[in-house]
């Protein structure tokens, strides 16, 4: 089995892969990786400053660092990774949490789709949500709210914050009956230090897809 995973930055995504991957213990399987932003250099990156608030992506360099670009200029690069992987990869796993109805493929998995899917598996209807920066409150209002009643947005980045922070901030989500970490920055430690805090479900994104990963393999 060959799996492609697709970032709106650049690769490799150490930070992501390198909890993922060793969960899921895999044999005889090739991994790729593609970057929407691999081909861009420094003094070009640039020009993939987001335009407003609604068009306000964050992911990470190659270097680590986090920068925020613009999810209508990411987009045509995401379609031609797509169409890439789709000719060397059996499964495409998109490490990006935004919606993107504009992406298609039959081998293409999506975080939000999975996160979506788990909520209304476990029928929640009062759910708090997580976001990297404040300016992307607004949207994930109005993508979360179509699948349960909001009782809280927060921001805080995964690749800059602090856990006293995280600690400050969650405490607002206490009425929610589950949270939904809305970015595939965060970890496994973000997740412990919140149930640590509430004891109520954590939505976490990397957790999600290894979990459709391993079904994907065991269908196959």
């Amino acid at each position: 089995m060959k799996i492609a995973f697709i970032t709106i930055g650049q690769s490799p995504r150490d930070d992501v892969l390198g909890e993922i991957l060793p969960k899921l213990k895999l044999q005889n399987v090739t991994i790729f990786e593609k970057g929407a932003l691999d081909m861009i250099d420094e003094v070009h990156l640039k020009s993939f400053l987001p335009e407003s608030e609604e068009d306000t992506l964050i992911t990470r360099l190659r270097s680590g660092e986090s920068i925020k670009v613009s999810r209508k200029r990411i987009l045509p690069l995401l379609e031609k990774l797509v169409q890439e992987c789709e000719k060397i990869a059996d499964i495409i796993i998109l490490l990006c949490t935004d919606d993107f109805p504009e992406l298609h493929s039959k081998k293409l998995i999506k975080p939000f789709e999975l996160m979506v899917r788990e909520i209304m598996n476990r029928k929640i209807e009062k759910l708090g949500i997580i976001v990297p920066l404040p300016e992307q409150i607004p949207k994930a209002v109005g993508k979360w709210s179509k699948v349960a009643k909001i009782t809280g947005v927060i921001s805080l980045s995964p690749y800059e914050s602090t856990q006293t922070l995280l600690l400050q901030k969650v405490k607002t989500l206490e009425n929610s009956q589950a949270i939904v970490m809305d970015c595939i920055g965060y970890s496994f430690a973000h997740k412990r230090i919140i149930t640590d805090i509430l004891s109520i479900p954590v939505v976490l994104p990397r957790e999600i897809l290894i979990n459709e990963i391993k079904k994907v393999r065991e269908t196959n």
